[in-house]
């Protein structure tokens, strides 16, 4: 599902460049960060950044699995490219470009219609290498943007 690598974004998509900042991930082997209208992985633009194997990974709609992203994964919602992964003593910066389908903008995740349409919110945090599937840790990220829909608070 998605759009092929390389292929142009279809009609009605959004693309907006995103950077999160983390801080304290010495202990850390993955990085998440996940946009929904809700904490759950499914029909999700959900990504994982694997710190040991510097690789940006995508959650597709299932929730469960990774996507890896060489150089864009896709799923129904978005696609994401890695473009950059930078870090500074314990904190480590990401900058990720997404591009979010009409259906995941519009507030209607896999078709399922949801309460407060277009409403998104971001998660974020870190954890240890065992299921990036479920988000833990809770952290917060900056420089979110609100070209996914109005957001309604930032974890």
């Amino acid at each position: 599902m998605g759009v092929p690598a390389g292929a142009p974004a279809p009609p009605g998509s959004t693309t907006v460049q995103m950077t999160f900042q983390f801080s304290n991930v010495n202990s850390s082997n993955v990085l998440d960060v996940l946009i929904n209208w809700a904490l759950d992985a499914r029909y999700a633009c959900y990504i994982a950044y694997s710190l040991p194997a510097a690789t940006l990974y995508l959650v597709p709609d299932s929730g469960s699995g990774l996507l890896t992203a060489s150089p864009t994964a896709s799923n129904s919602q978005c696609s994401v490219t890695l473009r950059s992964a930078t870090p500074i003593g314990s904190n480590f910066t990401l900058v990720v470009s997404y591009t979010f389908y009409s259906g995941f903008v519009d507030g209607v995740p896999g078709g399922l219609p949801v309460a407060g349409k277009g409403d998104k919110i971001i998660f974020g945090g870190t954890n240890e290498l065992r299921r990036v599937d479920q988000p833990r840790h809770l952290a917060g990220v900056g420089a979110a943007q609100s070209a996914v829909g109005p957001l309604r608070g930032l974890v």
